[in-house]
């Protein structure tokens, strides 16, 4: 479970930070506020793509640590298999092929679960651009009608 450590938006610079902690250590994140989105900035908005970033950094991190661990799993089931005793059918052999599988499986659904997040992203900011031409076409408007008055 993450723990946010750190949120800030400097609105002279336009960047937003934000750190996450869990026990796989300190993740920091960091979003720059876009030009086009300069006449609305929004410190919630920045700070939310800050910590999907460091989300993502953990997660780059988690499943690194677990091909890692595969590895080694695999080196030595690899090297078991070399020895003449060898017993496909044997608990222990049993117990090292499930936590190899669960690692793999782990190592997958992590990898779909950063491209979730980084889709997701992407289609907020879409959704912000949307929003931000709509509030300035309205402003305009009502900037016109005041004008007439």
């Amino acid at each position: 479970m993450n723990k946010l450590i750190y949120s800030n938006f400097d609105l002279e610079t336009g960047i937003s930070t934000v750190t996450i902690q869990n026990k796989y250590g300190h993740f920091t994140g960091t979003a720059k506020l876009d030009e086009a989105d300069a006449k609305h900035p929004s410190k919630f908005q920045g700070c939310e793509y800050a910590e999907i970033k460091a989300t993502m950094k953990y997660l780059d991190k988690r499943i690194m640590l677990l091909k890692t661990e595969n590895k080694g799993l695999l080196n030595y089931f690899n090297e078991m298999k070399q020895s003449p005793h060898f017993n496909e059918n044997s608990f222990e052999v049993k117990c090292l092929k499930k936590q190899i599988w669960k690692r793999s499986k782990l190592i997958v659904d992590l990898t779909k679960e950063k491209l979730m997040l980084k889709k997701r992203m992407e289609a907020d900011i879409e959704e912000r651009a949307i929003s931000a031409k709509h509030l300035d076409k309205h402003r305009n408007k009502i900037q016109q009608m005041g004008r007439k008055d």
